[in-house]
């Protein structure tokens, strides 16, 4: 129990100090914006900042559902309006290419 209030506690901490007004530069590669917007939760490679946690390696979710959890948001996950929707689809690619490798 302990544990899961640990891993709780990270994720809340990890949340709230990403900033939803992030807004990537034109014409930055999605490994980029990966790296400023999604690794401080996620990892560096999308294996989950802590263990199983955000884990992004394994994810089952379509290129569409992971661009609306990017752009909206989800229970523990900020929203990110400000990426354009061309950065968003090219991001939604890199996360895929994290779970097919």
């Amino acid at each position: 129990m302990k544990k899961f209030a640990t891993a709780a506690a990270l994720t809340l901490t990890c949340t709230l100090a990403q900033a939803s007004d992030y807004t990537p530069a034109a014409g930055i590669p999605a490994a980029q914006i990966f790296s400023e917007a999604c690794a401080s939760c996620h990892g560096d490679a999308g294996s989950g900042k802590f263990g199983f946690l955000l884990k992004l390696t394994e994810t089952t979710l379509s290129k569409e559902q992971i661009i609306n959890r990017i752009w909206a948001g989800g229970t523990l996950m900020p929203e990110y309006p400000n990426i354009k929707s061309d950065q968003l689809a090219k991001l939604a690619d890199y996360i895929k290419a994290l779970s097919a490798e």
